[in-house]
């Protein structure tokens, strides 16, 4: 009997020993593990606080890239607003453009009718001074004498009448100041000497110019 206790007892304390050399080693996982745990742990949070830092960062960008993003679309805004008015201006002066454009075409036209009325006067002119320089009867000089004399004195168409029939009648060419001239010429210059002493625009001292040196028209 008392083989059997101290067989059961050193069976005893084997399985005790065993028991604890099982424990030392679960106990040394566990200490392993929890070493590898808590640095695991500490590893994470200091990620995790890099991490938060990192996420502020990126926060405060993204809240400037927000700011940046908001005043960039109030500008594109404004442009879009100025590119309208821009084009709401050009619009306006294209038009005011046009207008002018339509207003010089009228203005050119008028012009260049008033210039072909101006030309067709100039010729017309050309056309009765050289039909007047080519005259050789003396009805039409002294009509012209007459209007003329008329013209810068009034009343004096029967000074005109009188000269003009004194002068046919006598059939001469009296001289003028010394210069034989034709008969109309003679008449027409007379006629504004005594015109002119009238208005009293002619000194009788004075020479008289050669009344064949100037042509009667």
């Amino acid at each position: 009997q008392l083989e059997f206790e101290r067989s059961h007892v050193r069976r005893l304390e084997k399985e005790q020993r065993r028991i604890t050399e099982q424990l030392e080693e679960e106990r040394a996982q566990h200490k392993q593990l929890s070493c590898a745990l808590a640095k695991e742990c500490k590893w994470a949070s200091s990620r995790a606080l890099e991490e938060g830092h990192r996420l502020t960062e990126l926060s405060r960008k993204l809240d400037k890239e927000k700011e940046a993003s908001q005043a960039l679309r109030k500008e594109l805004e404004e442009e879009r607003r100025r590119s309208l008015r821009m084009e709401a201006r050009v619009e306006e002066q294209l038009a005011e453009f046009d207008t002018e454009r339509e207003q010089l075409r009228s203005r050119l036209k008028k012009e260049e009718a008033h210039r072909s009325q101006l030309q067709q006067q100039v010729e017309e002119l050309k056309r009765k001074l050289e039909e007047g320089y080519t005259m050789k009867d003396g009805v039409t000089v002294e009509a012209a004498g007459r209007e003329w004399a008329t013209k810068v004195l009034p009343g004096s168409s029967s000074v005109v009448d009188a000269k003009v029939e004194d002068i046919e009648q006598n059939g001469e060419n009296p001289p003028v100041n010394g210069h034989h001239c034709s008969l109309e010429t003679n008449g027409l210059h007379a006629l504004s000497e005594k015109v002119l002493l009238q208005n009293g625009n002619s000194d009788p001292t004075q020479p008289r110019p050669s009344p064949c040196a100037s042509p009667v028209l």
